[in-house]
């Protein structure tokens, strides 16, 4: 499950790419 979280949730909803970075962005900030 680990994997998944550090990888852009792009499969999980047929949604953006662009949507899919920010919430990934903002769930996993840059260390």
């Amino acid at each position: 499950m680990a994997k998944n979280i550090r990888n852009p949730p792009h499969d999980l909803e047929p949604r953006s790419h662009q949507d899919a970075c920010e919430e990934y962005q903002i769930i996993i900030p840059e260390e």
